[in-house]
């Protein structure tokens, strides 16, 4: 029995074989027999095709992070502009152990668990 020669498959074709597959009217199998597929490659895709999608919304997550970040940074830049010395001074003494607890109240965010 001589081997298969290995072939090789578009982006497109991939993304259509996992969403065919994440529908859920038809297994991994029932989807790799119906296009001539090995299981091992489809589960591949569909893994390979998650990890992205999951890397995506990460991604999206810690530019939001950043946003606010900046939005935090321009506010404190603009806040010590206009008081200077006094504004320091006082959100040295508001945040007396300058832990993000003790400063939320200040720069109205709520503490995040994950």
């Amino acid at each position: 029995m001589t081997a298969r020669p290995r072939r090789s498959f578009t982006p497109e074709f991939k993304e259509e074989i996992v969403e065919l597959c994440q529908r859920g009217d038809r297994s991994i199998g029932q989807v790799a027999k119906g296009f001539d597929l090995t299981e091992t490659a489809v589960r591949d895709w569909v893994k390979q095709a998650e990890f992205d999608n999951a890397e995506c919304e990460e991604l999206a997550r810690l530019r939001e992070g950043v946003e606010v970040l900046k939005r935090a940074t321009a506010f404190n830049v603009t806040f010590m502009g206009a008081f200077g010395q006094a504004a320091n001074s006082w959100v040295r003494a508001a945040c007396s152990a300058s832990t993000t607890a003790s400063c939320q109240h200040i720069f109205f965010v709520t503490r995040s668990v994950r």
